[in-house]
């Protein structure tokens, strides 16, 4: 599935195109996942391409058209896993005499799902903005920060209310019904997403090995044939027909221990 870099930077500037020239717009929705994370400093964090939707369809976007691009390609080695990122300038034309030109700085991550490429993370900001800010090298900023540095995330509890929760401190997770029960080193909490948005959200530091359980490899104590034992005694099952992947990125996670065959 080796796809050209050349081919997600284009494919990153018709999304940028589509948005700030307001034309087109119903292809620039359709790439968005359904579960989609949009961080930006004009409209904060937005979870879910239903949010995402609602809230480009009520801005007043000025229209405005690309100066400049300046864009790299990360990518991983099955191309599953696609990450651009860098500079770009657009400007605003509000009048003939008023022009504003606006340096900003993206990232943007696409995953291979049904068939096709989706987005499944954006951050967009001002390079010289301090609030919301794209780190220095954005690639970085997303593989570190959002997948595997012990920040706190902030997550929409069953009743609605928002908590936030270090996702070091994270055990497992359990789908309950259409809900989600973290087990954490501390306590147990109920949330109101997904498993699969957990899972897409998470990907490189949390395993889904089982359609009801994700685990965070610094828990795992052991695997033996067709179960996973966590450090908190647990024991989860482990498919058959996922379990020689599951050995197999367990073996390889920076926190394996024994594997029992």
């Amino acid at each position: 599935m080796a796809v050209e870099k050349q081919y997600f930077i284009q494919f990153t500037k018709k999304v940028l195109d589509g948005y700030y020239n307001n034309v087109n717009i119903d292809f620039v929705y359709n790439i968005f996942s359904e579960n989609c994370i949009f961080i930006s400093d004009e409209y904060g964090m937005l979870e879910g391409l239903e949010q995402i939707r609602g809230n480009i369809e009520r801005a007043i976007v000025i229209k405005s058209r690309l100066d400049f691009v300046n864009f790299k390609v990360r990518n991983f080695d099955d191309d599953s896993k696609v990450i651009v990122y860098g500079e770009y300038t657009v400007i605003a034309e509000y009048s003939d005499q008023e022009i504003e030109k606006v340096k900003k700085q993206l990232t943007m991550c696409f995953r291979f799902v049904d068939n096709s490429y989706k987005i499944t993370y954006v951050h967009v900001s001002k390079v010289d903005k301090k609030y919301m800010n794209v780190a220095e090298d954005s690639s970085e900023f997303v593989c570190k920060k959002i997948f595997t540095d012990g920040r706190n995330i902030i997550l929409v509890l069953k009743d609605n209310s928002k908590v936030s929760i270090n996702i070091n401190k994270i055990i497992y997770i359990e789908a309950v019904n259409k809900s989600s029960l973290l087990h954490t080193v501390e306590k147990n909490i109920t949330i109101n997403c997904s498993m699969k948005f957990i899972e897409d959200l998470f990907i490189d530091c949390l395993c889904r090995i089982h359609r009801s359980y994700i685990i965070n490899w610094n828990y795992v104590e052991r695997i033996q044939r067709f179960s996973m034992t966590l450090t908190n005694r647990v024991v989860l099952p482990i498919p058959e027909k996922k379990y020689a992947e599951i050995k197999e990125q367990y073996y390889f996670s920076s926190s394996k221990k024994i594997i029992q065959i």
